[in-house]
């Protein structure tokens, strides 16, 4: 299962992240990229950070390639 969280890097939905990882969902995580927080990866499995900002509707195109 695909899943993307818009942000998904702050101290609650790092956690959430973590756990979707944990459960093998393959996570991408769309944000700024200004956090210094990441969810930790469980084994192999890492997010797919997608770079974005959603107040700007050019830049979440961008970052999903649509």
């Amino acid at each position: 299962m695909k899943v993307l969280f818009i942000g998904g890097t702050g101290v609650i939905s790092s956690a959430c992240s973590e756990l979707a990882l944990k459960r093998g969902i393959e996570l991408y995580l769309l944000n700024r990229g200004q956090s210094i927080r990441h969810p930790a990866a469980s084994g192999k499995a890492n997010p797919k950070v997608l770079r974005g900002d959603i107040r700007q509707r050019e830049s979440v195109q961008a970052a999903l390639g649509t």
